[in-house]
């Protein structure tokens, strides 16, 4: 069991590296005409105000319940919750950009698809 958890740091890298491959790989494909691209960048848009509104909210209530965690558990443990809490918000804005730029590629791939009726 020691080994798993002292593997947990290593494969949390690996796990970041592999993403990054997979994001670089994905916004290397082609991203469909210019309507397709004006399209993307307002949903692009769009869902960065979401996230920013989202965050606005959720940093309000992470510091509420860090002061708690400091006042009533421990500083060390407000730390521990306070990293959590933005590392949890960097997966989801990096998550977010992933998905918006998938979007408009995934359409272009379909549009670009032809299935073959005689096979």
């Amino acid at each position: 069991m020691e080994f798993i958890t002292n593997m947990a740091p290593f494969l949390g890298v690996l796990g970041l590296i592999l993403a990054a491959i997979i994001y670089v790989y994905v916004v290397r494909q082609p991203d469909g005409n210019a309507k397709m691209k004006e399209i993307a960048a307002l949903i692009h848009g769009g869902a960065m105000v979401y996230l920013k509104r989202q965050y606005t909210i959720l940093l309000i209530f992470v510091v509420f319940v860090a002061v708690a965690l400091g006042i009533f558990i421990g500083v060390p443990t407000a730390v521990a919750y306070i990293t959590g809490a933005i590392l949890s918000m960097l997966a989801g804005f990096f998550g977010m950009m992933g998905a918006t730029k998938a979007n408009v590629r995934t359409a272009q791939a379909a549009r670009m698809y032809k299935p073959n009726p005689g096979k």
